[in-house]
């Protein structure tokens, strides 16, 4: 894991924890976002190039519903990243299974059409579910319900 490591999202749920946990194994990581020095905004291309440079693997949070995942991942690879991880979601390629169907299933499919294709080795994740929703947001009280249970696929 030699190199500098790019983060997006790295003051979000996954973002922040991927930061970390690179950092406590010694990797070094630049932390992305529009809070961050240089500044990151997914919708802004021109802050792009300053937090790609020198970055050899990225671990790519999108922001709900951008479209420029695909673009991104394009630009990285032509800025020298040799390894993209794409945080995308369960189920974006069957049909119906998000409620708001036309919003994300192009953003998610797009985003990983275009980190395939950017020439980076990759790794495409798709989650279903993140057990820090039953801590904060819209599931606090389920734990103390009992146990969680959820369909496997």
């Amino acid at each position: 894991m030699a190199g500098l490591h790019l983060v997006t999202g790295a003051t979000g749920k996954t973002g922040r924890r991927v930061a970390e946990h690179l950092r406590t194994r010694g990797v070094a990581v630049r932390s992305a976002s529009r809070s961050t020095s240089p500044g990151f905004d997914w919708e802004d291309e021109s802050s792009w190039g300053a937090v790609l440079d020198g970055v050899h693997a990225v671990y790519l949070a999108p922001s709900d519903g951008s479209r420029a995942t695909a673009a991104f991942a394009a630009r990285a690879a032509e800025a020298g990243v040799r390894r993209i991880v794409l945080l995308s979601a369960r189920g974006v390629a069957t049909p119906g299974y998000f409620a708001d169907q036309e919003v994300l299933t192009p953003q998610f499919l797009d985003g990983e059409a275009g980190v395939r294709a950017s020439g980076a080795d990759w790794t495409v994740v798709q989650p279903g579910w993140f057990m820090q929703n039953f801590r904060r947001g819209r599931l606090p009280g389920a734990r103390a319900r009992g146990p969680a249970r959820a369909a496997g696929r």
